[in-house]
Order: C-alpha cells, then sequence, then structure tokens
C-alpha cells in the first residue's frame, strides 16, 4: 500500500481497484426527451401526448425527429393505398390514414337509437379520438357516456338472428350467457343456481336467512351454509335466486351492448374510409375475408365484390363484425381466408388464440383443450 492507501504492484506503480475503475466509467447518456410543441397555443406537452394538455388541440401523434420509417410498416400496407406505399413522406402516413379514420366517424348518424344529441356528440368525440390514436375499440371510453336504458335497433335486430340460429360471434359472450341461462334453468339445482352467483351475492342472500359470520369465508363455505338451510323444493327462494341471477346477467349484457356499439362506430368508419381510398387508387375488386372464428351469416357473404359493393363490417354485417375485405388475387385458386384455413390446418402456425376464452393452443387445433369449443 502507498502513502494514500494507493494499490501497488511490483514496480510501485499505483493500481486502480474495480470500485476506481466502475468510478471513471463515462456515465451513459440520457436519452433526450423530446417535447411537443402545441402549434396553437405554444405550451410544451410530452412526447407520447395526442392532445395538448391546455388547449385540447390535437397533433401528430410521433414526434418527427424520433419517427423510424421501419416502424409499423405492417399496419401501413393494409390500410392505406398501394400508391402512397411509393411516397417519400412515409412518416406521415399513419397519422395522416388515422386522421381520415377520424373524420369518416363524424359523417355517422344515430339512426336506430335513442340517444340524445348531445350524448351522441360526445360518443363520436369519443369514438373519433380513439380512431386518431389507433386505439384498440376495447379502450375507447365512448360506452361511458351511453346511459343503460340504450337502445339500438341494429342490435335487437341480430340479437333475434342469434337467438333463432343458436349462435353467437365473438364479442357476443354476455348474450349468450343470457340466452343459455334462459334455456338451461329449469333444469337447474339450487346448488348450480347458487354456484352463478358472486360471493357478494351470496353474502346479501345469507342476510336474508339469518346466517351469521359468513363474511371472511370463502365462496364455497357460504354456498354450503346456504344449502344447510334452503330446501331443494323451497320454489319461493329458487325464484329470488333465478330472478338475481337473471338481473346480472343482463346488466352484463347491457355492457356489452355498449361496447359492441363503439365497436360497430369505430369499425364502419375505418373500412368505410379504407374502401374509398383504394377507389382512389384504382381497385375494382376485392375479397371479403371473414375472419376465422366467423358466424355463418359473414360466412354467406365470403366472396369476392366489386369495391363499390363490398360489405362493410358493422354496417352490412352485426354488430361486432371483425371481418374484413383484401384485395383480389386473380390468379390464386382459392380465397385469402381459404388459404389462411390452409395454413393453420397444415400446422404452419405453431400457436394460435382460442377466439372463446384466448388461451393458446396449437395452430392446428380444430378443438379448444381449454373450453373444449369447436374453432
Amino acid at each position: 500500500m502507498g502513502k494514500k492507501g494507493e494499490n501497488l504492484d511490483k514496480k510501485g506503480v499505483p493500481q486502480m481497484g474495480i470500485f476506481d475503475w466502475l468510478k471513471k466509467q463515462p456515465k451513459s447518456q440520457e436519452k433526450k426527451q423530446i417535447r411537443i410543441q402545441c402549434p396553437e397555443c405554444g405550451v410544451l406537452n410530452q412526447d407520447n401526448a395526442v392532445r395538448c394538455r391546455y388547449c385540447r388541440y390535437e397533433f401528430p401523434l410521433t414526434p418527427q425527429e424520433e419517427y423510424d420509417p421501419k416502424t409499423n410498416i405492417i399496419k401501413i400496407i393494409p390500410i392505406t393505398p398501394r400508391k402512397a406505399e411509393k411516397d417519400n413522406d412515409r412518416e406521415n402516413l399513419i397519422t395522416i390514414t388515422r386522421m381520415k379514420h377520424a373524420d369518416k366517424a363524424k359523417h355517422i348518424t344515430a339512426a336506430g337509437t335513442n340517444l340524445t344529441p348531445d350524448i351522441f356528440q360526445k360518443v363520436i368525440e369519443e369514438v373519433s379520438h380513439s380512431l386518431a390514436k389507433g386505439e384498440n375499440p376495447k379502450n375507447c371510453k365512448a360506452k361511458n357516456y351511453i346511459p343503460d336504458n340504450f337502445t339500438w335497433d341494429k342490435y335487437d335486430e341480430w340479437y333475434k338472428k342469434f337467438y333463432d340460429a343458436g349462435e353467437w360471434p365473438a364479442l357476443w359472450e354476455a348474450a349468450y350467457d343470457y340466452f343459455a341461462f334462459e334455456m338451461e334453468c329449469e333444469d337447474l339445482s339450487i346448488n348450480e343456481l347458487l354456484h352463478q352467483l358472486d360471493k357478494n351475492e351470496l353474502l346479501l342472500l345469507a342476510e336474508q336467512f339469518n346466517i351469521k359470520k359468513v363474511t371472511s369465508k370463502s365462496k364455497k363455505f357460504i354456498q354450503d351454509s346456504l344449502l344447510n338451510v334452503i330446501k331443494p323444493d323451497d320454489k319461493e327462494t329458487r325464484n329470488i335466486i333465478y330472478s338475481k341471477i337473471k338481473e346480472l346477467l343482463y346488466a352484463k349484457m347491457i355492457r356489452e351492448k355498449k361496447y359492441l356499439y363503439q365497436h360497430t362506430l369505430m369499425s364502419i368508419a375505418s373500412q368505410t374510409q379504407k374502401r374509398d381510398d383504394w377507389k382512389e387508387n384504382d381497385v375494382t375488386k376485392v375479397e371479403f375475408s371473414p375472419a376465422l372464428d366467423t358466424c355463418s351469416f359473414c360466412e354467406e357473404l365470403s366472396g369476392v365484390y366489386t369495391i363499390n359493393k363490398i360489405p362493410i363490417s358493422g354496417k352490412d354485417t352485426h354488430p361486432g363484425c371483425r371481418c374484413s375485405f383484401s384485395t383480389h388475387d386473380e390468379n390464386s385458386n382459392m380465397s385469402s381466408r381459404d388459404e389462411l384455413k390452409a395454413r393453420y390446418a397444415s400446422g404452419e402456425f405453431p400457436m394460435k388464440r382460442c377466439p372463446h376464452c384466448s388461451k393458446w393452443i396449437e395452430g392446428n387445433a380444430l378443438e379448444c383443450r381449454h373450453c373444449n369449443k369447436v374453432m
């Protein structure tokens, strides 16, 4: 050791210890945060802001300095015209396309609903805002403005169609649960009925039968306590439980109905703008491509159409439709949907999500091993 506690080698030269070495390493330069300055009021906003926090002015989503031309290129191709792919100004393509979709939503009317003009205006503003952001319909807040007494003629029409056909598409899970309960409730025992109630509802029911000291117990304990008190042939109690379950399922169906409405508005706006963009780029024939888990009604629409007669999802199909259309390859003997199904059947896609329970399953599976539902 030297006089000052330095590490010396055999020649007496101070050696740098590991902690000294770490202290002398150059600190990594922190990424400079790019702020978006509002062109209207001049206020600085966060780099991921969509609207100005002061005057609510909407501006491009991605700062020009940070934009990578390769970013989101997969999203550009399906929703923008072919000629736009050759445009040198690619950094604005996504923003321009999203703003077109947002503007298209503003031309949709509230026909067939009981929404007041003020409420519908708020709904359209949120739908347009979500389209401008490229947001998932689940994150749209338009449903928060729709009242519980919301009526929608198109929903009632398709509910009757699915009810008569006995099939329910994706995004109609709550409607199916309500339908299935109506069909099976007479054959369900009191134990099976109690199983469909959550813990809070079971606690309320336990209070009616003066069952105490169950607040900190599990759902099964409360259910067993009720079964010890309720007689199997007690029709009055059975009707109370039945009415409560039906009320809960109906409330869940109303929430789903609100979501389907905002989903349909977003779908109509985006698909209509997509069709108009393709018409401007001289696309004449397109193919209606149903989703892989489509209903029989959309399955019948599969085929090749002229650009003016192509079905628009949500407008010409059922609410919550996730089908779309694509360019038609005249040299192919199979439709794009049949080609995609063949790729799944061959196992080329190793894994896929079940449309019913969202669990990962094998790519060529015809039945989900989690929920046992047919693909």
